[in-house]
């Protein structure tokens, strides 16, 4: 099947049927129907996302209650809002406020929300750390669940069988003005042969040329990310090619740029709090710290998990040595970068 001009091309047997929407099938569309399908498969909304729940009602104050609720794989907070029937109106952009309370959300809640939404799925007591590890496998390049700061930039998905054009004006008005990160998305129901068919659009924001588009802002932010996410982990492509091993010792280098300047000075670069061991009995490499962590020898200087990030510029086999990127370029495991933003 492929979708043109807003009819759907049905193949079978080397004969093709064009076929049109139905406003009809479209009216006895459900909104319970339209969440399970993106709840079962959230990649008809374009991407890949990790659902963390749905008919969420997680604040005192809620009135309604938040249709999805997912990240994606950059580990950023994406709201979806449902409307079934074709009555979308600007007072129905509710996400609005749900998306300002959850760019607050610290990323405990979320893995609770989530594991709650697995205990139902399953039908048995999940561990917290469990839905921690989902997180973790699902957001890309992400170390530890420590690590998971996602920004205050939260995204929302508008899905309904159609839009006013006023929702249409408000939706790109927010993008094009204020980089609101909100996208129209309409859903439609086919009918062919006694099989029913539904096809998910994106209206907003559009594609083109416009430097104040949302999409070219957005896709050109993407890219740089993508492009960087191309490159393999670098641990595991150690690992893989036999230049680290189970239970090697890393070291933390110390002209790192979030660790303080004034005190590179005053502390040895084989200082033993600079010392890990990888784990490489999971699915994912881990960290362990020998003795106490790189941030108990800058406490005032909130450390926390940073130091997990950017793994590649921030660890070496020795102690003040080359970087794991500069090795895995060194070895032709990792192209060269030509501008890396540090």
């Amino acid at each position: 099947m492929k979708e043109f001009n807003s009819h759907l091309v049905v193949m079978t047997d080397g004969r093709s049927v064009v076929v049109a929407p139905s406003a009809a099938l479209a009216d006895s569309l459900r909104e319970e129907d339209l969440e399970r399908e993106i709840v079962q498969h959230p990649q008809l909304l374009g991407e890949d996302l990790l659902v963390l729940g749905s008919q969420l009602a997680e604040f005192t104050e809620d009135r309604e209650r938040l249709d999805v609720l997912a990240v994606d794989r950059d580990g950023e907070i994406v709201l979806v809002e449902l409307k079934a029937a074709d009555s979308y109106r600007v007072t129905d952009l509710q996400a609005l406020a749900y998306a300002a309370a959850y760019s607050n959300v610290p990323t405990d809640r979320l893995a609770r929300t989530l594991r709650r939404t697995l205990e139902r799925n399953r039908g048995v007591e999940v561990p917290l750390e469990s839905a921690q590890a989902e997180l973790v496998t699902f957001i890309t390049h992400l170390e530890s669940f420590d690590e998971w700061e996602p920004s205050r930039h939260v995204r929302i998905k508008l899905v309904a069988p159609a839009f006013p054009q006023r929702v249409l004006a408000t939706v790109k008005w927010l993008g094009d003005v204020y980089a609101m990160p909100i996208e129209a998305i309409q859903v439609q129901l086919y009918e062919s042969g006694g099989a029913r068919h539904l096809t998910f659009e994106r209206l907003l924001p559009v594609k083109g040329a416009d430097a104040f588009d949302l999409t070219v802002r957005d896709a050109e932010r993407r890219v740089q990310r993508r492009n960087q996410s191309r490159r393999p982990e670098v641990v595991r492509t150690l690992l893989d090619a036999g230049e680290i091993a189970n239970g090697t010792e890393l070291w933390y280098l110390k002209r790192s740029h979030e660790f303080p300047a004034a005190l590179r000075s005053s502390i040895a670069d084989d200082d033993p709090r600079f010392c890990v061991r990888v784990d490489a009995t999971g699915t994912k490499p881990r960290f362990q710290w020998i003795g106490p962590s790189v941030s108990a020898v800058a406490p005032d200087h909130r450390l926390g998990a940073r130091p997990y990030r950017s793994v590649y510029r921030r660890y070496s086999l020795t102690p003040g040595g080359e970087t794991l990127g500069d090795l895995a370029q060194k070895r032709g495991l990792w192209a060269p970068d030509e501008d890396e933003d540090d």
